[in-house]
């Protein structure tokens, strides 16, 4: 059963306000230091919306109002991986602006990784001081410090940098806000995606220890595109109030055929981290997301899948579903959810929109 993409568009799924703490967060910092971050489906989420979650107390029973923790378990590792790719992908950027700009003053000569960089309503500006830094002074007041540890690579283009072979070294820091070092080293087919520091949002500080490590294939010739990777996220996040052992595998696949103009993709991802949250420790156990997509619309309802166990000290708690309410455009559409079922509450994690298409698109 197809499905069709509403209008809406935004980078991520949609969560509730407050399971979206995290995602907010790394979006905070990723718009003020470049305006990039990286969705890892190729589609286009609802946007709005949202429902409950919730805390469990020690009576194994949810604790209505609190749900935090539980959505950021799910939603927290992918954020902190788009937060280290942000990071990199600005201060490669800072990099590349200070080096033109420099060596079109005069002012140095090759890749230039120390200085300030100034945003103005007149323009960019370059000036060679600092010598141990490479400071942007956004045009929105945010001030923004580079320390470059290493930089290797064969293009100063963005995307041809990060897709070929080479190695990134930044420490990143906003006064009061961010404080980061991430790292992206890619040798032939496999590549290794690092961050470690800290981040802070309304007051709350979130540490953060990240590595991806993802093994990809590339192939084309006349008829068109076939990408694939698998890797593995581990490490850790946490706050004074809980702490995430990340634990998680992905896969993602990509084929694009030029005679037919269609772009298919399917990603899959399971989890095995573990929340300790005050007293309580709290594991995924088989828990296995999957989604496909065509020219950036989901499609095909059976292959979409949400399931597994949320074990709360060593007792069944919870159980992750899918649920697909679809709709004809003239009623509104439906949606394809997925969530947390604790007892008779829903944990909305996931929402995407899709319309019902009837035969013949009428």
């Amino acid at each position: 059963m197809p499905f069709v993409r509403d209008s809406d568009r935004g980078p991520y799924g949609s969560f509730s306000p407050r399971a979206c703490l995290f995602v907010v967060l790394v979006l905070h910092h990723a718009a003020g230091l470049a305006g990039c971050g990286s969705a890892a489906d190729v589609g286009t989420p609802s946007v709005g919306g949202g429902g409950d979650a919730a805390v469990a107390d020690a009576t194994n029973e949810p604790d209505r109002g609190s749900d935090q923790p539980f959505a950021l378990t799910y939603n927290a590792p992918a954020s902190g991986i788009d937060l280290a790719d942000g990071t990199l992908r600005a201060g490669f950027d800072a990099i590349i602006t200070a080096s033109r700009l420099a060596n079109a003053s005069g002012q140095a000569t090759g890749i230039v990784t120390v200085g300030t960089v100034i945003e103005s309503s007149a323009g960019v500006s370059y000036r060679p001081e600092p010598t141990n830094a490479l400071i942007v002074e956004r045009a929105s007041g945010v001030t923004i410090t580079f320390r470059v540890r290493a930089a290797d690579g064969s293009s100063t283009e963005q995307a041809e940098f990060f897709d070929h072979d080479h190695v990134l070294d930044i420490e990143a820091r906003v006064d009061g806000s961010l404080d980061v070092r991430a790292s992206s080293a890619r040798q032939g087919q496999r590549q290794d995606l690092r961050i470690e520091g800290t981040v802070v949002f309304d007051g709350t500080s979130v540490d953060v220890r990240l590595v991806r490590s993802t093994d990809v294939a590339f192939e084309s010739d006349s008829t068109g595109n076939e990408y694939s990777s698998e890797g593995t996220v581990t490490g850790q996040i946490s706050t004074d109030a809980w702490q995430l052992d990340v634990d998680e595998s992905a896969s993602f696949h990509l084929v694009s055929v030029a005679s037919e103009r269609r772009t298919s993709s399917s990603s899959a991802r399971s989890i095995r981290s573990r929340l300790v949250a005050g007293s309580d420790t709290f594991e995924y156990v088989d828990v296995a997301i999957k989604k496909a997509f065509q020219n950036g619309d989901p499609v095909d309802e059976d292959f979409w899948v949400c399931r597994g166990q949320l074990v709360k000290n060593g007792l069944p708690f919870g159980t992750f579903e899918r649920e697909v309410r679809l709709a004809d455009p003239k009623d509104g559409g439906g949606f394809i959810l997925f969530g947390l079922r604790v007892g008779e509450r829903w944990i909305e994690l996931e929402r995407w929109r899709g319309y019902y298409e009837r035969p013949g698109g009428s």
